[in-house]
């Protein structure tokens, strides 16, 4: 039994992002988690919250933030609506920390990130998940 595996509830994540290889390794990782939903990748802001608003809930979100900070924005959007959501953000810029801070979020990974520490940091979120 997977040590975040609590009463058979599945839990989902999506991910924001048009870096073709943190998608992989997102996906890899998830198939390798016991209880977690196929992951659902949008390399647009846009398209995550029409899927949102379409009455999809998310567990967890791992968020690009880029230049743009649309990432930023909805991970704001998400907090706001869905304040259980265990949210990360990924960036290729250290200044986006403190901001990952301000919204609460669980982590912040600097890219290009490993494979072992976007791991480490989707369990974390599921044991945040989980005890939430």
């Amino acid at each position: 039994m997977d040590v975040y595996d609590k009463g058979g509830v599945t839990v989902n994540l999506i991910c924001v992002d048009n870096d073709v290889t943190t998608l992989r390794r997102v996906k890899k990782i998830c198939k390798e988690i016991s209880r977690m939903d196929e992951p659902i990748f949008f390399s647009k802001v846009s398209e995550a919250v029409e899927w949102m608003e379409s009455g999809h809930s998310v567990n967890i979100a791992l968020l690009e933030i880029d230049g743009n900070k649309t990432g930023l924005l909805l991970a704001q959007h998400i907090r706001m609506k869905y304040p259980e959501t265990v949210i990360i953000l990924l960036s290729y810029h250290r200044k986006f920390a403190i901001d990952a801070l301000r919204i609460h979020a669980s982590g912040f990974l600097l890219k290009p990130v490993t494979s072992e520490k976007l791991h480490k940091e989707i369990r974390y979120a599921m044991q945040l998940y989980h005890e939430s």
